[in-house]
């Protein structure tokens, strides 16, 4: 009795143990799992911040790629010509004579003379001849004779006379404004000399100290 006693004691013993193992193994699967679908969701995540980071990186991008396109369409050649840059760390002495379109960041003393565009956010000691023209954050002592149109933005200082065909100030120039045809007068715009135009346009809070001319020829 005592052998069959132990006989089945060893039978239902080996049937837990054989339950328990059959439990670990559902156990250490379900685990597995659960670490697949966790690592899924991290990956996942991950690759979702990467993209999130890379658009973010790209309209970044993008935008400062567009407000250096603003801030230089100005002077970008519109016949094909060449585009000379005189950078902010540059100083040039003697004159320039040029087919070319020309943004000068830096110090140019002399005479400035092109066929094609002039854009500036330096400092220039002479007078500037071209077909257009455009200052931002600038100061100028010369004369500025511009064939098409010159614009003026804030921040810009003149000091000599200034003419094209059409104008827009929102600057500051001690000088006269001459012979021009159509010209803008920004609120911003601070004038000491006289205006004579074609067509003048002033908006309010704009100062002028000198005459108005209106040409009736």
């Amino acid at each position: 009795m005592e052998s069959n006693f132990r006989k089945a004691l060893k039978e239902v013993m080996g049937v837990d143990k054989e339950k328990e193992q059959k439990e670990e193994v559902k156990l250490s699967e379900a685990v597995e799992t659960k670490n697949e679908e966790t690592t899924q969701k991290i990956n996942q995540t991950e690759s979702n911040s990467a993209v999130e980071m890379k658009l973010e990186s790209v309209k970044d991008t993008e935008s400062k790629a567009n407000k250096y396109s603003n801030q230089n369409s100005f002077a970008q050649p519109t016949t094909g010509a060449e585009t000379a840059i005189i950078t902010k760390a540059t100083k040039v002495e003697g004159s320039l004579n040029t087919d070319s379109n020309i943004v000068i960041a830096g110090e140019m003393i002399g005479d400035v003379t092109s066929t094609n565009s002039v854009s500036t956010t330096g400092r220039i000691l002479g007078g500037v001849t071209c077909k257009n023209f455009e200052g931002n954050n600038a100061k100028i002592e010369g004369d500025i004779k511009v064939e098409n149109i010159l614009i003026i933005k804030n921040n810009c200082d003149i000091l000599g006379d200034i003419s094209a065909k059409r104008i827009e100030l929102s600057g500051r120039v001690k000088g006269n404004i001459v012979q021009s045809g159509e010209v803008f007068i920004a609120k911003e715009a601070y004038i000491i000399g006289n205006v004579t135009a074609s067509t003048i346009s002033i908006e309010k809070g704009a100062i002028i100290q000198g005459l108005i001319k209106i040409k009736t020829d």
